[in-house]
């Protein structure tokens, strides 16, 4: 816990001095820092069969902070409208747009632009979200197996 804490007020910090760090370093970094982090809990949350809410409430509060920090990214780099205009919307459209390339629904709302690395970040985006729902997925049905067992 103390990992995900120490983290978290690094990321923090991070975006308070956003201003005096070059961007093109501080988004790197982060979702580094936050990979490191939800994979960390995410391999815990696989092995673990002792307390399986604990390490979905983990799991989850790893995967968020990263979903938001893409959610930053494309805020900061803009996306595409339904206007077909490159825009800076609001951090919940930003957010919403995450969460759908996260879970590769695509609605097709808003789109990366391909002028900026938008288009790259989501690509990065879409790939981690196949692999930490596919884990969710199968820790979930792990564990109803051993529920259907008892």
């Amino acid at each position: 816990m103390r990992k995900v804490l120490l983290l978290l007020v690094t990321s923090l910090i991070l975006f308070v001095y956003k201003q005096y760090i070059n961007i093109a370093i501080l988004f790197p970094l982060i979702i580094i820092i936050w990979t490191y982090v939800a994979l960390f809990f995410s391999l815990q949350f696989f092995r673990s069969d002792h307390h399986p809410v604990r390490s979905l409430i983990f799991y989850l509060l790893s995967v968020i902070p990263l979903i938001l920090t893409f959610s930053s990214i494309y805020n900061y780099y803009g996306i595409i409208g339904i206007d077909n205009k490159l825009s800076h919307p609001s951090f919940l459209e930003t957010t919403y747009f995450s969460v759908v390339t996260w879970t590769s629904l695509g609605y097709g709302d808003f789109k990366p632009s391909g002028e900026n690395p938008t288009m790259i970040w989501a690509m990065i985006e879409v790939l981690l979200g196949y692999l930490y729902m596919g884990l969710l997925i199968s820790k979930l049905v792990t564990f109803m197996h051993s529920l259907e067992r008892s």
